[in-house]
């Protein structure tokens, strides 16, 4: 390495606490928090000591994953000084830390302490000089970037959004290669190659490889799409050939299985439109041949309004106290976040047949938006339900299938609802 490239930062320490991590490399990307669990003696001592260092740690990954007490030698030379956002304690007693990449380092020596591993470092500054050949290379990587999102059915199409905002070529390059799906060793390596150019390069060479797999998969999962649509169709003639075969058999619904669903329905507690439409299908059950295709919709469209918990509701705990007990408990920091909560619920206590606003909690993936929820449900009493709509492209999966569709299903919410067992859950 260049000694141009290492240079003095006056905002970041000669010596630094350092955390080692497993099966991870942390890329010093700006406005990324990276959510890492953590635990161990050392690490939650690195943490403390970091905050007289301004919140900057140095983040390291160790040669050897199974290792629980690694030693100087057991680490990479090269790493990232990020700055600690948040730790927060999880439902089972773990600790998550949320930090953010400041830059490369790498260890100039490793320092004795006894509580904690402790480094001295030396920042890298990229060179960030204009160069044809430079912004021919990310002009590249966003094309190949670009493709990979679009072949992907586990990338959302917003990343393309992010990746084409992104000018600096180092940060765009850092980006790209944490998201790569390479081992550990192959990552360091691009971690460890401060040359932006040749960084590029190799960045490059992965997410070709990736491309060209995901190619080849998409047209895997296009000839399986095609054998199912076969079978379906070979499904439904059989079906069909039955019905004609016993259309003058006594094969109708058993009185006493529609007696039982009708009583089923009118104990309910179904709104007026919903129970509407059940005796509906109901009728027509009872004119139906059970080997018909349409018996099993109809029968299945049933079982899942009487799955729906119309009646069941808990009744909510407004204690605010109790309520912002159990948020101190479980989330450290996040003042203004648990003081909005505890005043909605205030507010709901005071007008009691006034309905709340919707509280929208925003922010990266690994902040805790999920777990505010799950206090939240906690803390009033009702049952917690997560509806991830993340990388859903088809709307039918929020409202639901057609019910002449094979396999419909209804929508989150309505699945929601049956898995909660409420119809008032968080």
């Amino acid at each position: 390495m260049s000694d141009s490239a290492i240079q003095l930062r006056p905002d970041i320490p000669e010596q630094l606490p350092a955390i080692a991590v497993k099966n991870a490399v942390v890329f010093p990307i700006p406005n990324l928090p990276v959510p890492l669990a953590v635990g161990r003696g050392k690490t939650m001592k690195a943490i403390e000591s970091a905050a007289d260092e301004a919140g900057l740690v140095f983040v390291v990954t160790q040669r050897d994953p199974e290792d629980e007490d690694p030693e100087p030698e057991d680490l990479y030379d090269f790493g990232a000084v990020c700055r600690i956002l948040r730790l927060t304690r999880s439902l089972d007693q773990s600790h998550e830390l949320l930090i953010e990449g400041v830059c490369r380092a790498r260890v100039s020596r490793f320092l004795d302490d006894e509580d904690h591993l402790r480094v001295e470092v030396a920042p890298i500054i990229e060179d960030k000089q204009p160069d044809p050949e430079l912004s021919a290379l990310v002009l590249n990587l966003k094309e190949l970037a670009s493709k990979v999102i679009q072949l992907s059915p586990r990338i959302p199409d917003e990343a393309l959004s992010v990746i084409e905002g992104i000018d600096d070529a180092g940060h765009l390059t850092d980006l790209v290669a944490s998201q790569l799906r390479i081992e550990v060793a192959q990552k360091q390596r691009l971690l460890e190659t401060w040359d932006v150019k040749v960084r590029l390069q190799r960045v490059i060479e992965h997410l070709a490889h990736e491309a060209a797999i995901l190619e080849i998969s998409g047209k895997i999962r296009s000839d399986v799409r095609d054998s199912l649509d076969k079978h379906q169709r070979e499904v439904y003639l059989r079906e069909q050939l039955k019905a004609i075969r016993r259309e003058l058999g006594d094969d109708d619904l058993d009185d006493d299985d529609l007696d039982d669903l009708t009583l089923r329905v009118e104990e309910s507690g179904m709104p007026e439109a919903a129970l509407k439409a059940a005796r509906k299908e109901l009728r027509r059950l009872g004119r139906m041949n059970p080997q018909s295709a349409e018996f099993t919709v109809a029968r299945s469209y049933v079982d899942w309004l009487l799955d729906i918990p119309w009646a069941e509701r808990t009744e909510d705990n407004l204690d605010v106290r109790n309520a912002a007990a159990l948020l101190d408990e479980e989330h450290y920091g996040l003042q203004k976040v648990k003081r909005r909560i505890t005043e909605y619920l205030a507010v709901r206590k005071l007008k009691g047949d006034m309905k709340g606003p919707i509280l929208c909690l925003v922010g990266p993936p690994g902040v805790g938006k999920t777990s505010l929820g799950r206090s939240v449900a906690r803390a009033l009493g009702r049952e917690f339900v997560r509806i991830s709509l993340g990388g859903v492209r088809d709307e039918a999966e929020i409202r639901g299938h057609r019910r002449t569709y094979v396999g419909a299903l209804p929508g989150r919410f309505v699945q929601g609802l049956k898995k909660a067992g409420s119809r008032n859950p968080v």
